[in-house]
């Protein structure tokens, strides 16, 4: 029984054995699971039985390798492998993702306030524009239309020029809107409540004048405002300025207004963006000295942080693919080609050969060394000739008899009857010997009826 190489159930069962499905050790379970999902497993099943797929998927499971990424990574090293060039390409599109993303944030967030000054639309801070050296890393500047072979770990060699294929940017990487407006909406409450628990023991006297009671009273954009406008009336015991680092109070406060405005205005943003407005969350928190806050948002941003990796893992995995697959149509492509090019430069060569073949031919047919005319050399020249003795003049000569050859002569020239004549306007020949008609055309023999009509065929 052929087993099927394991990176290969293992790019093609990931999917099958997902979440609770990773914990399956039986055979049976497998072999069934399998039998459920082989549409998904087509590309294996063609080749090999579900049996031999389980065998190999049981190994796998019992490795936890689809239950950790980071253990496929140990497995199969060559199936995560990013060259420096699709790297370049993955952190270009995440910092294009992030300017457009903060832009999007501060053109919500912010109006003129007619003497062109950009402050908040709801009267709290300007929106600090996301830096792209927070999200990326450094970017090397890759032009458009990047061939296949500088996107692959190692170069593919072909015989011809390989055909320029560029594979498409799959980043920067964006889950469901659903799932970014959870996570966004679920950091925000928890913002909001912390901020009001910071108010009901630091600033009581702010929080009776509005009778806030409930944290869902105010929301983030407005705590951000008050807690800057009564810094003076904080303690600075009740703030953690240590946590914050070389950030300033303010800096702090405006970073968390775009978990506000993205979940408000459904600015779908990226996993990296995302995570930028969780950390700064988490920032806000511990600053504040919210202990319970913080263990959440943590714990939010590490499962973020988790998705985020496998994600672009399975990322790196699938373009993986498409450059191989690529790279052997550019292959297939460059036989092709080299293949036309051969069927092309065959068909000239045996053209050539088969006029100058013919051409030589005809050549010879016409004209001896000596310049006299061939008349039974060439074939393929046929015609056929019916004529009547009595259409032509009868040349002077001995009386024949009935049978014998007699020559003929058409417009007044002629010869003796062995003799080959040549009309000048029609043809001419005789009646055994063969001659040439008017077209060019050859007889090589001739009938007489009972009228004593002559018959004369071109072969």
């Amino acid at each position: 029984m052929a087993l099927p190489p394991r990176s290969s159930v293992y790019l093609s069962c990931r999917g099958v054995f997902s979440g609770a499905n990773a914990k399956l050790r039986k055979l049976k379970s497998i072999q069934k699971l399998l039998q459920e999902r082989q549409q998904s497993i087509r590309s294996l099943t063609i080749q090999y039985d579900i049996n031999s797929i389980a065998a190999v998927a049981k190994y796998l499971l019992e490795a936890r390798v689809f239950e950790s990424t980071t253990v496929a990574q140990r497995h199969f090293p060559e199936l995560f492998r990013v060259s420096e060039a699709r790297a370049s390409v993955r952190n270009a599109s995440e910092a294009e993702a992030a300017k457009s993303e903060a832009e999007a944030v501060r053109a919500v967030a912010i109006a003129s306030d007619g003497e062109g000054n950009a402050v908040d639309v709801n009267g709290g801070f300007l929106v600090e524009e996301v830096t792209l050296e927070e999200l990326t890393h450094e970017v090397i500047a890759v032009e458009p239309g990047t061939p296949v072979d500088a996107l692959l770990t190692e170069p593919v060699p072909t015989r011809l020029e390989p055909a320029t294929r560029v594979i498409p940017s799959l980043y920067p990487t964006k889950f469901p809107y659903k799932t970014q407006h959870r996570i966004l909406t679920t950091a925000q409450s928890i913002l909001e409540r912390s901020c009001f628990n910071f108010g009901t023991t630091w600033l009581p006297n702010l929080m009776s004048s509005h009778n806030w009671t409930d944290p869902e009273a105010v929301e983030l954009t407005k705590w951000t405002k008050l807690l800057y406008k009564h810094q003076r009336d904080i303690p600075p015991a009740a703030l953690n300025y240590e946590s914050i680092g070389t950030l300033s109070f303010r800096d702090v406060l405006a970073s968390t207004d775009q978990i506000r405005h993205s979940a408000v205005h459904r600015l779908h943003t990226s996993a990296k963006g995302i995570a930028h407005m969780l950390a700064s969350a988490v920032t806000l928190t511990k600053m504040l000295r919210d202990t319970d806050a913080t263990r959440k948002l943590e714990a939010i941003a590490g499962k973020l942080a988790e998705s985020i990796e496998e994600a672009e893992w399975d990322t790196a995995i699938l373009e993986n693919k498409l450059a191989k697959t690529l790279a052997v149509l550019a292959n297939r492509r460059a036989e092709l080609d080299v293949l036309e090019k051969e069927a092309i430069e065959n068909v000239l060569k045996e053209d050539r050969e088969n006029k100058s073949t013919i051409g030589s031919t005809l050549g010879e047919w016409i004209v001896r060394p000596g310049g006299e005319i061939q008349p039974n050399t060439l074939g393929g020249l046929k015609g056929k000739c019916k004529q009547r003795e009595s259409e032509h003049e009868r040349l002077p000569g001995p009386s024949r008899k009935q049978g014998e050859p007699n020559g003929i002569a058409v417009g007044g020239v002629g010869r003796d009857e062995d003799d080959l004549g040549v009309a000048p306007d029609r043809w001419l020949g005789t009646k055994d010997g063969g001659g040439v008609g008017e077209e060019g055309g050859l007889w090589e023999s001739s009938e007489e009826d009972d009228e004593g009509e002559v018959f004369l065929e071109f072969e």
